[in-house]
């Protein structure tokens, strides 16, 4: 995955490279997204990790995992899986985005937002 911008191409994450949390990543979703500071916003395949798929952000050339499938999520449940078309979002004030899919019938689908801490 690279980031286009005046400056020219730069390198965001590879098929294969260490997943923060562990792992390492096997693919990308087809739907990044660009917030603030040139910061990508993505969701991820894991193997050999802890989790099966993860939402990242990549900031001034460093990769968190901002949520993994299995983790809890603000009002009870876990994160069961992404949205199959994740379409991330980051905005200007840190705060971004994401989707998720229900689990079975008795999980719900929803739409949560992360508010990143100031840099």
């Amino acid at each position: 995955m690279f980031l286009a911008n005046v400056s020219g191409l730069t390198r965001v994450a590879g098929i294969g490279e260490a997943a923060p949390g562990g792992g390492h990543f096997s693919a990308f979703g087809t739907w990044p997204g660009i917030g603030p500071q040139a910061s990508v916003i993505f969701v991820a395949a894991v193997d050999d990790g802890p989790e099966p798929a993860g939402l990242f952000v990549s900031r001034k050339g460093t990769i968190e995992r901002i949520a993994a499938v299995g983790e809890p999520l603000a009002g009870g449940g876990r994160l069961a899986t992404f949205a199959m078309n994740p379409a991330p979002a980051a905005g200007p004030n840190g705060g971004m985005t994401f989707a998720t899919m229900a689990a079975g019938e008795t999980g719900r689908s929803a739409i949560y937002n992360f508010g990143l801490p100031a840099e």
